[in-house]
């Protein structure tokens, strides 16, 4: 069958959400963005790969045919990507359109579908469909868009709210039709479609020069299911142009457009199947009535004069079409009152769909774990920008420890009530083990090497023993590794509650698993529940050849103290003294001390290794002392200085009074010592000399240093032989 009156667009375009843990498909190309052929040396490179297909790299695979000439591009609001334009493909036979399996991936091919894997983000994408017909025909399209949750066709993005489908008209017909708007090439196409669509956007701030109200055919700037998308310029006041959506699923049964597009799947091609897959097409307003002009472009009946049969076609921003909505705290818990289940999951629904969500979908079967119930009605429709919180669902089976994500479907209806899924997510979440809970691991060498396993053990609530009084543990592999203690007592550990154990792991190699069975038992030994458990032996600590050092601070110096190495070339000839990183000394390994300068800071000891690096050993902090003078000896009242006790030295006294005698030590004029010289200290010493015993007097003729505090000082005082 020669299809020669339409420019007809069939696209089913399936997105691999890779925030879809469970969905995502693993690459058997390697690296997706690599540029080079993966390890299944196919030929295939990156997402020209049937394995990259839901590969973060390669986020969107679309499969696309069309009667009759049509390119298809990636891009964002201002146009498509000159990287991601597929274009000035042709089909003019029934067969080239549907019949066989899809082409490989970014190739052309004759007997059916493309198929396009587009790389990139989808933030702020769109996806274009670009089409020009053999003739002036009206155009339609029909598009599916899924991933292995959601499923929103053309019928759905329909005039609801969040991306909606457009339509440009631009109202040009390429000369020679058909291959003739390729003529020029794919980039000349590309500036020309990039050219229209910066027409269509700028409208309507700037009019379009040949919409019907200027004797043309283009619409009026962007077109959808509720006409222009933004508004109408004054030129074209009463434009009713819209974007229509048959109201016949899979087809209009009158339309002459085969309907075998909807066979079940071919090879790895998806056609479409779901149920409310509708045809979209320009429905102009050529007479600006207000009103569309035709019934379905696809019946004879209702054909007009063909025009404006050059359209671009788009929908996006992509991210905002599959992000609506999400899972929110997610809470599993042991179960214990329902039998045969094993844990209880709770959580909240955060629905931004633009729809109202009636019910909830889950698969009854996620990972070996049986999930119930499958099919969750709400007690009232959940509106767009809510959250239905507290969804509550069993889980029967599973494997403790692992993480179980368990696809959530949104489903909402549509105007005529028919059911389908606006929206798809999931919710993640580790399976808990009901008989004990192990947390808080570590494992440490001591300094003779012995491996010290500690852990946190819980005593959990979702199994017996309610109280346990014993722990055993065992090791199951690999043979030959021990524990130093096998059996452990609990001291009536109760359920919820949690006591520190330790255990010393004997003969494992580093970087191997060992793994346990553990098991906790009541006070009779008859009563029990355990797990297996693993833990990876760590690579065992370097031995520093020197573990510490003393810093002591000698006057201006610091002494650093270290055990002598062993063997004596440990760290090689000679250990680095480093202040603050800085090397500032050395010293022979079989000295077992060194003595530098003292600064305020940090004082390691370094070694060179084999390889030349340098290897910090031991360090300490140290604060140093400031230095004083030596404290002068005097003797208190000897105010000359002469070494005696005597009249002259009251004189001495008056004379520095009043008549600014100089001296050299004040401390031994302050007689009475109250940090003071005045008269008092000449009364003091001539009642000393002269006066009654029982008048203080220091009795002491030798030399001393002044205990008491205070303003005075003695710069020298040669009568005392200490000053020396």
């Amino acid at each position: 069958m020669l299809l020669q009156n339409r420019c007809q667009i069939l696209a089913t375009v399936v997105f691999f959400m890779s925030f879809l843990g469970s969905s995502v498909l693993f690459s058997q190309e390697g690296d997706c963005s690599d540029g080079l052929d993966g390890p299944d040396a196919d030929g295939y490179i990156d997402c020209d790969d049937e394995d990259c297909v839901g590969d973060p790299a390669c986020p969107i695979v679309a499969t696309i045919t069309v009667d009759n000439s049509y390119a298809f591009g990636f891009g964002d609001y201002n146009g498509i990507d000159p990287t991601q334009i597929y274009g000035c493909f042709n089909a003019s036979q029934a067969g080239d359109i549907y019949n066989g399996s899809c082409a490989d991936l970014n190739t052309y091919n004759s007997n059916g579908a493309e198929r396009f894997n587009l790389s990139g983000s989808l933030n702020g994408a769109y996806i274009y469909m670009v089409c020009w017909a053999d003739v002036s025909t009206y155009q339609g399209a029909i598009a599916q868009f899924s991933d292995s949750v959601t499923s929103l066709t053309s019928g759905i993005i329909n005039g609801g709210t969040g991306p909606q489908w457009e339509v440009f008209a631009t109202g040009l017909e390429p000369s020679p039709n058909n291959t003739g708007h390729c003529a020029s090439g794919l980039t000349a196409l590309l500036n020309d479609v990039n050219a229209q669509i910066a027409l269509a956007n700028g409208y309507p701030a700037a009019p379009i020069p040949n919409t019907p109200a200027n004797g043309g055919a283009a619409s009026p700037g962007w077109v959808g299911a509720n006409g222009a998308v933004n508004g109408l310029h004054p030129n074209d006041a009463g434009n009713g142009s819209v974007l229509h959506f048959d109201p016949f699923p899979n087809g209009n049964p009158a339309a002459q457009y085969p309907n075998d597009a909807f066979s079940t799947p071919v090879g790895s091609c998806t056609h479409f199947d779901n149920p409310v897959a509708t045809w979209m097409w320009y429905n102009p307003d050529a007479d600006s009535d207000g009103f569309p002009d035709f019934t379905s472009p696809f019946s004879t009946a209702s054909f007009g004069t063909p025009s404006g049969e050059y359209l671009i076609f788009r929908v996006g921003p992509l991210n905002e079409l599959f992000s609506g909505c999400k899972t929110e705290n997610p809470r599993v818990l042991c179960d214990t009152e329902i039998p045969g289940v094993d844990y209880n999951l709770t959580f909240d629904v955060v629905n931004n769909t633009g729809f109202d969500v009636t019910k909830l979908v889950i698969p009854g079967l996620v990972g070996g774990a049986s999930i119930s119930p499958n099919i969750i009605n709400l007690p009232t429709p959940l509106p767009s920008g809510s959250t239905a919180t507290g969804i509550s669902v069993s889980i029967t089976g599973g494997t403790a420890g692992s993480t179980l994500c368990i696809p959530v479907g949104l489903i909402a209806e549509d105007a005529d009530g028919n059911e389908f899924q606006c929206c798809g997510t999931e919710v993640c979440v580790e399976l808990p083990n009901c008989c004990l809970l192990i947390s808080e691991e570590s494992l440490t060498f001591d300094a003779a090497g012995n491996l010290t396993y500690t852990f946190n053990l819980t005593n959990g609530d979702g199994e017996d023993p309610v109280t346990a009084e014993h722990l055993f543990m065992e090791v199951i592999s690999p043979g030959g590794v021990t524990v130093s203690q096998e059996w452990q007592p609990l001291n009536g550990l109760t359920d919820n509650s949690s006591i520190l154990l330790s255990t010393q792991i004997v003969g494992a190699t580093p970087g191997s698993t060992v793994c346990f069975d553990i098991t906790i038992h009541d006070a009779t030994l008859n009563t029990c529940c355990g797990v297996t458990h693993c833990v990876i032996i760590p690579d065992a600590e370097p031995q520093l050849c020197i573990p510490d050092i003393s810093c002591e601070v000698v006057a201006d110096t610091v002494v650093l103290q270290f055990p002598i190495p062993n063997p004596l070339d440990c760290c090689g000839s000679d250990i680095l003294v480093l202040l603050d990183g800085q090397q500032i000394g050395s010293a022979s390994p079989a000295a077992g001390s060194v003595t530098v300068p003292c600064a305020n800071g940090v004082y390691c000891l370094a070694c060179i290794d084999d390889t030349g690096n340098l290897v910090i050993q031991a360090c300490c902090d140290v604060s140093c002392f400031p230095l004083l003078p030596p404290a002068i000896h005097f003797i208190r009242g000897d105010s000359n200085g002469d070494g005696a006790l005597n009249i002259a030295d009251a004189v001495k006294t008056l004379n520095f009074l009043f008549h600014s005698a100089v001296i050299s030590c004040a401390d031994a004029l302050d007689a009475n010592d109250d940090e003071s010289v005045n008269i008092a200290d000449t009364i003091f010493t001539l009642e000393g000399l002269f006066g009654s015993t029982s008048t203080p007097w220091p009795l002491i003729s030798s030399c001393g240093i002044d205990t008491t505090d205070g303003p005075l000082g003695c710069d020298s005082f040669p009568a005392c032989p200490e000053n020396d």
